[in-house]
């Protein structure tokens, strides 16, 4: 009986450093930032592992709203050279996210993590978008779907960068809240 345990307790080890070894086998993440340049090799690994090396590397300060899903993130993706904020945009692909920059040097100050994107299957949204007439009376069957898809928005006429000070006048209450409370976080630190 004492071997059977023995012999148990040996596999269990055995098979608890396999697991251990092929873990750290699978899992690669080189970053790095040469000026303003991104270059990523990634292969399963941690989204938070991979924003604090470009933090480290740029001095870019990083916020997270919502940790719920970003601690849990895994990314795999290889690109080289890319422009530091494409880059950036590439790797938090599925992610709701606001950089802050340098008014005067165009640099990123702050990233802020905001949320995970939901997709449509998950908040259970129709798939088809309807269309109802206001001049035909309630009651009766008055949804169609579009017939015409959007044209896509017009870039050309952008409006340029604003400072953060128009930005916060222009926020949500509870967003420029949020962004009061950040600020005097960093004038204490």
């Amino acid at each position: 009986m004492k071997a059977v345990r023995t012999m148990k307790r040996a596999i269990s080890v055995w098979i608890l450093l396999a697991m251990l070894f092929g873990f750290s086998i699978a899992v690669h993440a080189d970053v790095i930032v040469n000026e303003r340049t991104l270059t990523a090799h990634l292969t399963d690994a941690s989204l938070v592992a991979v924003m604090d090396q470009i933090a480290r590397q740029t001095g870019i300060r990083i916020d997270v709203v919502d940790t719920t899903k970003y601690v849990n993130s895994m990314i795999s993706d290889t690109f080289e050279d890319m422009p530091l904020e494409q880059g950036i945009e590439r790797l938090l692909n599925g992610w709701n996210f606001g950089l802050s920059k340098d008014p005067v040097s165009g640099a990123v100050r702050t990233l802020m993590i905001v949320s995970h994107r939901t997709g449509i299957e998950e908040i259970g949204a129709l798939a088809v978008p309807r269309q109802v007439d206001p001049n035909v009376p309630e009651g009766s069957d008055t949804s169609r779907a579009f017939e015409e898809e959007e044209a896509p928005p017009n870039f050309i006429d952008e409006e340029p960068y604003r400072s953060d000070d128009e930005l916060l006048d222009a926020a949500p209450p509870e967003v420029r809240e949020l962004i009061t409370r950040m600020q005097k976080r960093d004038a204490v630190e």
